[in-house]
C-alpha cells in the first residue's frame, strides 16, 4: 500500500486534538480511491474533526456535509460489492480453464514418505524440510494415519 506522508502526519496530528477542521482544495486531494477517502473520512469522523472541501463546497459538520458522508459510504459499499462480483467472475473464468487455486495436493509419494519418515523417529521439522510441506500437513497426515 502507498506511504503518504503528509494524510499520516495529518492523521497523527488529529489524534493529538491539535485542530477540529481541515481545509482541503477537492475532495479527490485528500484520497487516492472511494474506499481511501471513506476511511480517511471515518477515522477524522471519530476523532472529531471536521472536513471541508473549497472546491465542492462540502462540509462535514454541516447536515449536508453529513448527508454527503453516508453517500460516500453508500458508493464504497457499491464499489466493494461491484468488485467482488468481478472477481469471482475471474475466479470462475479461470477455473473453466483449469488454473487450479490454493495449495498443490500432497502426492502419494509425499504421504509415504512422510508416514515412513514418523515411524523411524524423524522430527516433524526434519520431516517438513525433507518433503517440502507444512508442518500442519505432517501433523494432520500422522494424525490421519493413527485414526484420531
Amino acid at each position: 500500500m502507498e506511504q503518504r506522508e503528509a494524510i499520516n502526519q495529518l492523521t497523527k496530528d488529529a489524534r493529538l486534538r491539535l485542530f477540529d477542521k481541515i481545509v482541503i482544495w477537492s475532495v479527490d486531494r485528500l484520497a487516492r480511491s472511494l474506499p481511501n477517502l471513506i476511511n480517511i473520512l471515518l477515522e477524522l469522523k471519530s476523532l472529531n474533526v471536521n472536513v471541508f472541501s473549497y472546491k465542492q463546497s462540502i462540509d462535514t459538520s454541516s447536515p449536508m456535509g453529513a448527508m454527503f458522508f453516508q453517500f460516500l459510504g453508500i458508493f464504497a459499499e457499491f464499489e466493494n460489492t461491484i468488485r467482488r462480483e468481478r472477481q469471482l467472475v475471474g475466479i470462475k473464468r479461470a477455473k473453466a480453464r483449469g488454473v487450479h487455486f490454493g495449495r498443490k495436493p500432497t502426492s502419494a509419494a509425499q504421504i509415504e514418505k512422510i508416514k515412513w519418515m514418523r515411524r523411524n523417529g524423524h522430527p516433524i521439522s526434519e520431516i517438513c524440510r525433507s518433503v517440502k510441506v507444512s508442518p500442519n500437513t505432517v501433523c494432520k497426515i500422522i494424525k490421519d494415519e493413527h485414526g484420531q
